[in-house]
């Protein structure tokens, strides 16, 4: 949902409101026949049939509006390389940290080794590929 707010803001400022508007509309549309097929089977089949239109409708949305600001989906995906691979990076250590050592330990010592990996993992990764982040921060803090 949070790529979706992307579109929007690049409609309404290209004074296109009428096209989220439509997509908006044919997502309600795609939606409201789904749940109610899905919602006679299983709450599993509601969310996978609300993932799906909504992954479907992004998809549209980020068409439109990379044609209307002339983005090529190779530059906006070269953008995103580095946070996926730092999530695939931590997600990696989560798995291996359950697996290996937490099987048998408490929710919260979990929960806490999992945000405490995550967060230093996903951090040292960024800092490592994109060292030019080190400025922003410094700039961000008034250093």
């Amino acid at each position: 949902r949070s790529f979706w707010v992307v579109n929007s803001v690049i409609f309404l400022s290209k004074g296109k409101p009428q096209i989220e508007f439509h997509i908006n509309l044919f997502y309600s549309l795609l939606l409201i026949p789904g749940i109610y097929f899905a919602a006679q089977s299983e709450l599993e089949y509601v969310a996978a049939v609300m993932a799906g239109s909504m992954l479907l409708i992004l998809l549209i949305g980020q068409a439109r509006a990379f044609r209307l600001i002339e983005l090529k989906y190779r530059r906006f995906l070269k953008a995103l390389k580095i946070p996926f691979l730092a999530t695939a990076a931590f997600l990696l250590f989560d798995f291996g940290l359950e697996t290996l050592f937490l099987k048998n330990a408490s929710d919260g010592l979990r929960l806490t080794a999992y945000i405490a990996g995550s967060v230093f993992i996903y951090a040292a990764f960024v800092l490592y590929w994109d060292r030019k982040i080190f400025t922003h921060i410094k700039s961000f803090l008034g250093s």
